[in-house]
């Protein structure tokens, strides 16, 4: 099952829509490889004058915390608006929005870290059958 199926419908167990038929709102799922593709991929997608909404799904592999400082330093450091001082320390357990301003406008930034951003692991660890 790939990334373009499991968000749709991780989305819609918790209850939220995810198309609005009404006004033809589709989310854009970009399967982008590597860690270090994805990462580089971040300061563009926010740049763009056509994205002001980009979440980030990525894998902890071996440390939430590791992939969190590397997440924040390179964010911090490549996207214009975005500052180390609008990152908690550490990461969440409900995930991250940072709302800022860039010079396309208004930005949001999202960032969950597989399984649940507190564990090491990957999408596949998340998806297994509980014993």
């Amino acid at each position: 099952m790939g990334i373009q199926r499991i968000v749709p419908e991780i989305v819609e167990h918790a209850g939220i829509p995810w198309a609005d038929q009404a006004l033809g709102f589709k989310v854009f799922i970009r399967p982008s490889g590597s860690y270090e593709q994805i990462k580089d991929l971040i300061p563009t997608e926010l740049a763009s004058r056509v994205r002001e909404t980009v979440g980030i799904i990525v894998d902890a592999d071996v440390s939430v915390e590791g992939r969190w400082r590397s997440l924040r330093d390179h964010c911090s450091s490549t996207v214009v608006g975005l500052s180390p001082e609008q990152w908690p320390a550490a990461p969440v357990s409900e995930g991250l929005v940072i709302d800022f301003e860039a010079p396309q406008g208004h930005r949001r930034l999202g960032l969950w870290i597989m399984p649940d951003n507190r564990a090491p692991g990957m999408i596949e660890t998340f998806l297994q059958p509980a014993s």
